[in-house]
């Protein structure tokens, strides 16, 4: 009974495979001359046979035929998956079945099936072959369609919210904290500082010709966070920048990236430092889910005399850092890590470091719902010992960062000319310290609510 099945389902599957494009499913596929079977029609229905008899692959053939001839899509899926819990290694089914769900819109999971089929040594070359030019031929098309699709000229985020910073003054957490080489009792208390945020970015993308394979990007972003209380800490960041990406290679398969911004931070209203940045990266996929990422960026911060910080303006000086990321992106979900090496070269050498970071970031998307977090973990070794504090020791710090946001789109409103989105974010941050004047740990809780448009 078995190998009846199996011959007549080879027979379906070359008819859809060899003779129709990727909408095989779409047309209905199947000749409906041939849905009845007298042996199994001639008492009672198809169905009800079927339920008295689920683990029969030609019933369940048979019903198969019946629901595509009859559009039942949902109806075929269901039955198709019974076939495979039967016999989980039928390769025949599992193409049917890979098709029926890129036709209900289901892409993630009919592409994962194709690729199964295409990846399986014990499958026919012809199998393979076809199942690998289906997937292709649908991924070709759904590029072809995003080029095809103007990018809009102006786009445009505004974001208010709010939250709690946990010692906001930035206290180290050890009871005593050093200077000139003696122990003094910390008095900086360790506070809790509520705040307001606002934001808002610009992106401008100009019509200059360019291919599908590349844009160009400029773009401004204005951020505020006003203590309730604190006002001296009161922070202001201006940000002007641009991007270029371009695709390389015969299939556009890599990606060039350069960017460039400067940055106006001020503190208290008064200007803290400007910074200027230039990074360049390389996007190299070893294969349709993973790739290599190099990025070198070169840092700039010319600092200002700030009426709180006097020795602020000293410390101008460039940063160099040298990454090398890796990326492994799925359609719902994505994890990346990144080594990086960093050099700090201030005209004080007191301030000069060299650092070594790891960053893992993941992320996952859900109909409505984005979910991401990132973990920095980096050791920073300072070029030189500060008298002020101590001149027996050389300063150095091993810091942990913890990030996590959750984005919610209202489903209902995302085609909407402006969409909102609720984000929920949370930062933390801890130093532990060779002195003890840099041991610290502190967290931000932040609300906000953000329109696109």
């Amino acid at each position: 009974m078995f190998l009846r099945f199996s011959h007549k389902l080879t027979q379906l599957l070359c008819c859809s495979i060899f003779f129709m494009t990727p909408e095989i499913v779409a047309g209905g596929g199947i000749d409906r001359s041939d849905i009845q079977d007298s042996k199994y029609t001639a008492k009672k229905g198809i169905f009800e046979q079927v339920l008295g008899d689920p683990g029969n692959l030609e019933l369940n053939f048979l019903l198969f035929k019946k629901q595509l001839a009859e559009n039942n899509i949902k109806g075929a899926t269901a039955t198709l998956e019974r076939v495979l819990l039967t016999d989980p290694n039928s390769k025949l089914a599992r193409v049917m079945y890979a098709q029926l769900k890129l036709r209900m819109g289901n892409r993630t999971e009919g592409l994962r099936n194709l690729d199964q089929i295409a990846l399986d040594e014990t499958a026919s070359d012809d199998m393979r072959k076809n199942a690998a030019s289906l997937r292709d031929g649908i991924k070709r098309a759904e590029q072809m369609n995003a080029r095809s699709i103007p990018r809009k000229k102006f786009v445009s985020r505004f974001k208010l919210g709010g939250g709690v910073a946990e010692n906001a003054l930035g206290s180290s957490e050890e009871t005593q904290i050093t200077f000139f080489d003696n122990d003094f009792l910390n008095s900086v208390p360790n506070i809790d500082e509520s705040f307001t945020t606002a934001q808002l970015d610009v992106t401008y993308t100009p019509d200059l010709g360019l291919g599908n394979n590349e844009f160009l990007q400029l773009y401004v972003s204005n951020q505020i966070k006003d203590f309730k209380d604190l006002n001296r800490y009161d922070l202001t960041l201006t940000t002007l920048g641009m991007s270029y990406n371009k695709g390389l290679g015969e299939k556009n398969l890599k990606t060039l990236g350069l960017s460039a911004s400067v940055t106006d931070i001020n503190l208290s209203w008064h200007n803290y430092a400007t910074i200027y940045n230039v990074a360049v990266n390389l996007k190299l996929p070893m294969t349709e889910t993973f790739s290599v990422i190099p990025v070198v960026t070169a840092t700039r911060s010319v600092f200002a005399l700030h009426p709180d910080i006097s020795s602020n303006k000293g410390n101008t000086g460039w940063t160099y850092r040298v990454g090398l990321g890796a990326e492994y992106r799925k359609d719902t979900y994505f994890v990346s890590v990144q080594p990086s090496l960093t050099e700090l070269d201030k005209n004080t050498r007191l301030n000069n470091y060299d650092q070594e970071q790891l960053a893992l970031i993941a992320g996952r998307k859900f109909e409505q719902i984005l979910i991401s977090g990132r973990f920095n973990r980096s050791t920073r070794d300072y070029e030189q010992a500060d008298p002020f504090i101590s001149s027996l020791r050389k300063r150095k710090d091993q810091i942990s960062e913890y990030s996590a946001s959750l984005f919610w789109t209202p489903k209902a409103i995302q085609q909407n000319r402006m969409v909102p989105q609720l984000e929920l974010g949370v930062f933390h941050k801890k130093i532990k310290s060779t002195l003890p004047n840099f041991s610290k740990e502190t967290t931000d809780l932040t609300v906000s609510w953000s329109w696109v448009f």
